[in-house]
């Protein structure tokens, strides 16, 4: 069921009309998160998923460590914007619409894959690494660099992507899952993707 939130842009405001392939980002303003991730050289948006159609036919969101959790959820997309919102009233969420709908081929390899990492745990200790020299980031992406679709714990933008290299709008060579975090795909500095989703507008729930 779509829900009736709507897209904020500076010269318009629009119903959002989800579809598989969205990115959504989340930032809670956290001030323990926000200078850990600039110790890490990157910044807000703080967290990230996407959109995926379940095997139920609803949409939903597949984050890595929602809320500070240790899992892998797939949560029901509108529920899941409104529970934010709610929850994190100082907070903003971020949505990059994906410009061409999957094809049912595509759309079919992203639900299986989705539910395939339902339950997985959050790579806490991938995470830590980030702020240390061991990171795939930096220096060492040329040989540690990878986007690899068979983990056992995923962090959030690290699952964006994997997802995105499965629905086939990226190539995970040229992106890198485990050195990308949420701000190098809410625009276009780091990697272009304005071919494949359209600029970032901000969320609100419907007055």
């Amino acid at each position: 069921m779509t829900p009736a939130p709507r897209l904020r842009e500076p010269a318009r405001i629009e119903a959002y009309e989800p579809r598989e392939g969205d990115l959504v980002f989340y930032d809670d303003r956290s001030t323990v998160w926000t200078p850990l991730f600039k110790m890490a050289g990157t910044g807000p948006p703080l967290h990230m998923g996407m959109v995926v159609r379940k095997n139920d036919g609803g949409l939903a969101v597949l984050e890595a460590g929602p809320d500070d959790t240790v899992w892998v959820k797939l949560i029901d997309l509108g529920p899941r914007l409104k529970q934010f919102h709610r929850d994190f009233p100082k907070g903003v969420i971020t949505i990059r619409r994906l410009k061409t709908p999957l094809s049912r081929e595509k759309s079919a390899a992203l639900t299986k894959f989705a539910h395939a990492q339902d339950g997985k745990r959050y790579a806490v200790l991938r995470l830590l690494a980030q702020g240390t020299s061991l990171r795939a980031r930096g220096a060492l992406e040329p040989v540690l660099g990878k986007t690899d679709l068979n983990r056992d714990s995923w962090m959030c933008s690290e699952l964006s992507v994997a997802c995105a290299a499965v629905a086939g709008l990226i190539d995970g060579n040229q992106i890198h899952a485990n050195a990308t975090y949420p701000r190098d795909l809410v625009d276009n500095a780091r990697h272009d993707l304005s071919s494949v989703w359209v600029d970032a507008a901000d969320w609100r729930p419907s007055e």
